[in-house]
C-alpha cells in the first residue's frame, strides 16, 4: 500500500491508499485528497501494473510535476518521488521501500533563509517549475546572470544553502537535489 506525504493546501497530512488505481484531486471522493484552490477535482491517476506504479495528468489545468518535470503522459513513479500539483508537493512512499521516518522528516518545513538566498533558491528551481519536462536546475552562470552578481559570489550563496538543506554530498548533483529538497519543503513554490 503506498502512502503519500501532502504538504501544501489547507492542510498538511498524510494517507495511506489500498487501491490498484489511485484518483488525486480536490474532490472529497478522490483517494488522495489534496484542498488546493489550483488542484483539479480529479487532477490524476497513479496506477499499479505489473512492472510499477505510474502516474499520469487527467486533463488538469495546471498540470502535474514530478520531481520538477512536468507530465507529458503515463511517466513511472518511484518510492520517494515529489509530485507537484497547484501550491502542494506529495512525496510518494511506495511499498518495500517506504522509509517513514526518513519521508517524514523530508517535508519539514523549509529553512530560514537570506533574501539573497531566497532569490537564488528562485532561480535555481524556475526552469523545474516550468512547462520543459526535461529542465534542469538553473546552472551557477544563469544564477549570476538573473541575479545580477558574480559566479563566486553565487557559489558562496549555494554553499550555505546546501548546509541549511542538509546536502552534503558533492558533485553535478548537488543542485538538482537542492532544488527538489527546495521544492519539498516549498522554499520555492510553483508560480
Amino acid at each position: 500500500m503506498p502512502t503519500f506525504w501532502v504538504r501544501g493546501g489547507s492542510q498538511d497530512h498524510s494517507v495511506t491508499v489500498n487501491d490498484d488505481e489511485i484518483i488525486g484531486g480536490r474532490s472529497p471522493s478522490a483517494s488522495l485528497e489534496v484542498q488546493d484552490p489550483r488542484v483539479s477535482r480529479a487532477h490524476f491517476a497513479i496506477r499499479t501494473l505489473a512492472d510499477g506504479w505510474f502516474i499520469r495528468d487527467l486533463g488538469s489545468a495546471n498540470g502535474t510535476l514530478v520531481n520538477g518535470q512536468r507530465l507529458a503522459g503515463e511517466t513511472p513513479l518511484h518510492d520517494r518521488d515529489v509530485i507537484v500539483v497547484g501550491d502542494s508537493s506529495i512525496v510518494v512512499g511506495l511499498p518495500s521501500d517506504a522509509d517513514a521516518s526518513t519521508l517524514v522528516e523530508q517535508i519539514a518545513p523549509p529553512p530560514l533563509l537570506t533574501p539573497r538566498e531566497q532569490e537564488a533558491l528562485s532561480v535555481l528551481c524556475g526552469p523545474l517549475l516550468g512547462a520543459d519536462p526535461y529542465a534542469e536546475p538553473a546552472s551557477v552562470r544563469e544564477i549570476a546572470e538573473a541575479l545580477h552578481i558574480t559566479p563566486d559570489g553565487v557559489k558562496k550563496t549555494l554553499a550555505r544553502l546546501y548546509s541549511k538543506f542538509e546536502i552534503e554530498q558533492q558533485g553535478n548533483t548537488r543542485r538538482l537535489l537542492l532544488a527538489r529538497r527546495a521544492i519539498l519543503s516549498q522554499a520555492v513554490r510553483p508560480a
